[in-house]
């Protein structure tokens, strides 16, 4: 992809994060009149809507960034798994070639010695 094509990608996406968030917080600021939360056991907790969508918002970014976290890890590691299984192969169908060269090569020269003692 080209690099410039690559900057505007990453600016559209600040932009549409930025309104993103613009929106989120408006929304957060038109909702600020108190709730009554409550929990188990009667445990109740008087908190204004606005911070509950705040901190809706701040959880629910962390996951995204923790679950985009854990794929990315695993397609690194599946991709080092592939990488590695085709170097091995390589290796092997080279190791095998030169084996090959070499048993040739000593054949070659039994050959020769046969030939030039009789």
């Amino acid at each position: 992809m080209p690099k410039f094509l690559q900057t505007f990608i990453n600016w559209l996406r600040i932009v549409i994060y930025a309104l993103i968030f613009i929106a989120l917080f408006i929304l957060a600021i038109k909702n600020r009149q108190s709730i009554d939360l409550k929990f188990f056991f009667g445990y109740e907790w008087n908190i204004s809507l606005a911070i509950i969508i705040f901190a809706s918002i701040f959880i629910g970014l962390i996951l995204g960034v923790i679950f985009s976290w854990f794929n990315s890890y695993r397609k690194v590691k599946k991709r080092e798994q592939e990488i590695t299984e085709k170097l091995e192969k390589h290796f092997t169908k080279k190791i095998q070639e030169l084996e090959k060269s070499t048993v040739l090569t000593s054949d070659n020269k039994t050959t020769t010695e046969v030939v030039t003692s009789n």
